[in-house]
């Protein structure tokens, strides 16, 4: 038997299965609303019953949380539609090209069930298109009597109709595609921010430190004869220091952990990127004893959006950092090059390569080679598409010694190397 979902599914897939019911509701209606006008009264009747009674039965189904239920609800509306259109016309106006963005429909929304309903969503619209096209309808009572010019406007107007709905169902799946990966992108950024909380304490703990062990001097000092100003205001201009070193960290890990997709892409040198980087993620480091050093050229830009090209370098960081962390003299490079107009960003550690059934697959959402609880699986992939969103790739290179995943941005107005 097949068991009910009761629980909430993602509030995305949720809302583009009301945009699918929405607009079956609306195109029905609009074609029962014509089918009355034009004096057809099978058509208007039997797709009424899809307007009156199928429709909002479905979105009572799925508010009630009978999520299974409401999805086989709604694909067998659309072909009952199709079907009932079909038999009012006698197989006269095209109507089975609905069938297209049925299935989409219901290969869209398959996702989030199981094979079944697949099946159900190709199955049931193949054998409408069988009844429509192949069994005899001309002797149902059903049928209506309609003249061959309007035959022909129904034919034009299913066509039509058939291609916008097919393309409108493909911007709401594009776009609820692009929500997905945002959230994809903030499970990771919470992911990594969790990873990184211990070495962020240390980092603001260790300021805090040094903050309340010069305010207690300057304190001791007041209370002295004769007051020496000039290493009071020593000591205060440290912790003043001190405070601007704390509000960057915090700055950062903001910056960090906001939605930056809207940003625009800028002009950034890539020197003050890995300085935002590391300012978050070098105390962890330096905590598990890790070698990490840096070669960056001054002043070497590329267009980006800042925040979201630390996220990769952090990924790209972190996953080296756990590669190595229990190796002897373990270390993580980070070099920058110049290659004509594009620039390579290579991150290198002291491991001595991939799998290469692990390269195949690890650009692959969900994959990962570590420690249940220590990953996600989808750091490289949302790397990756980050910044093919730059114009670049991320690629493993396999003619390193050691470990090398490699970062390959256009450079901004660069010359010949």
């Amino acid at each position: 038997m097949q068991r009910q979902l009761t629980q909430p599914l993602d509030v995305e897939g949720k809302r583009l299965f009301f945009n699918f019911l929405y607009a079956a509701w609306l195109a029905t209606s609009v074609y029962t609303l014509i089918y009355i006008l034009l004096d057809i009264p099978s058509a208007a009747t039997m797709l009424g019953v899809g307007v009156f009674v199928l429709s909002p039965l479905t979105w009572w189904l799925e508010n009630a949380g009978r999520h299974v239920t409401s999805r086989y609800l709604l694909i067998f509306s659309a072909n009952y539609y199709i079907f009932a259109t079909g038999l009012a016309f006698d197989q006269r106006v095209n109507v089975e090209v609905y069938l297209i963005p049925t299935v989409m429909a219901g290969l869209m929304l398959g996702g989030q069930l199981d094979r079944k309903f697949t099946v159900f969503t190709v199955a049931l619209p193949l054998l409408s298109w069988f009844l429509i096209s192949f069994v005899p309808l001309s002797s149902l009572p059903f049928r209506s009597q309609v003249d061959s010019n309007r035959i022909d406007y129904f034919s034009k107007l299913n066509f039509f109709g058939a291609f916008a709905i097919s393309i409108l169902f493909l911007i709401l799946f594009e776009r609820m595609l692009r929500q997905q990966r945002s959230q994809m992108v903030a499970a990771a950024k919470m992911s990594s921010l969790g990873e990184m909380a211990g070495g962020i304490a240390h980092e603001i703990n260790n300021p805090l430190a040094i903050i309340a062990g010069k305010a207690g001097l300057a304190r001791a000092r007041l209370s002295r004869e004769p007051l020496d100003l000039g290493i009071i205001r020593s000591d205060l201009e440290k912790i003043e220091e001190t405070v601007k070193r704390i509000s960057k960290i915090t700055k950062g890990l903001r910056a960090f952990a906001r939605n930056s997709e809207k940003d625009p892409m800028i002009a950034e040198t890539l020197d003050r990127v890995f300085a935002d980087t590391l300012e978050l993620c070098s105390e962890k480091f330096r905590n598990k004893n890790v070698k990490l050093s840096l070669n960056v050229p001054a002043q070497l830009s590329v267009r980006c959006r800042p925040v979201q090209l630390s996220q990769v370098f952090m990924n790209l960081l972190g996953n080296g950092l756990d590669a190595v962390e229990d190796r002897e003299n373990p270390w993580v490079r980070i070099d920058v090059t110049r290659k004509s107009n594009r620039v390579q960003i290579r991150f290198t550690d002291a491991g001595n390569g991939i799998d290469p059934d692990v390269v195949a697959k690890m650009m692959n959402p969900f994959f990962t080679t570590k420690d249940a609880g220590r990953g996600t699986g989808l750091g490289l992939s949302i790397s990756a598409a980050i910044i093919e969103e730059h114009d670049g790739r991320i690629f493993y290179d396999e003619t390193s010694k050691n470990t090398c995943i490699v970062v390959e941005l256009p450079g901004y107005h660069l010359g010949a190397a």
